[in-house]
């Protein structure tokens, strides 16, 4: 997470030992000023890859990002679409359970009586 509101993607080998993570992404999630709530709305709070390594997803806190059509894996290159989730209440948590169907979860508030849920989106 940064500011202004980007994200970034880093690699390490998938092999046991001591690695050095390299930077190979960078994606701006969005602009915020001082009166919008930039936590909120932009910055990714969880991220996966479909079941055949054909697309990427990133959440925040009220929307999702599917990128597809990306060079090898350089996911944040692709194209992408972006899904509005709402500001009803905090989103933490997106799996790929199938190519084209997503769950997510989102934290309980107490306070407020809401959340705590799981959420499933189709996509094409």
């Amino acid at each position: 997470r940064t500011f202004p509101m980007a994200t970034n993607m880093y690699v390490i080998p998938a092999k046991p030992g001591k690695h050095i993570a390299r930077k190979v992404g960078h994606f701006k999630t969005g602009k915020a000023s001082d009166s919008e709530h930039p936590y909120f709305d932009y910055w990714v709070c969880s991220a996966d890859i479909s079941p055949d390594g054909s697309k990427l997803s990133l959440l925040s806190g009220n929307k999702l990002w599917i990128f597809y059509d990306f060079p090898k894996n350089r996911f944040l290159e692709g194209k992408y679409s972006v899904i509005p989730l709402g500001p009803n209440t905090q989103k933490e948590a997106v799996v790929f359970r199938t190519n084209d169907e997503i769950w997510i979860t989102d934290e309980y508030w107490k306070d407020r009586k809401k959340g705590g849920n799981l959420y499933c989106i189709k996509i094409n």
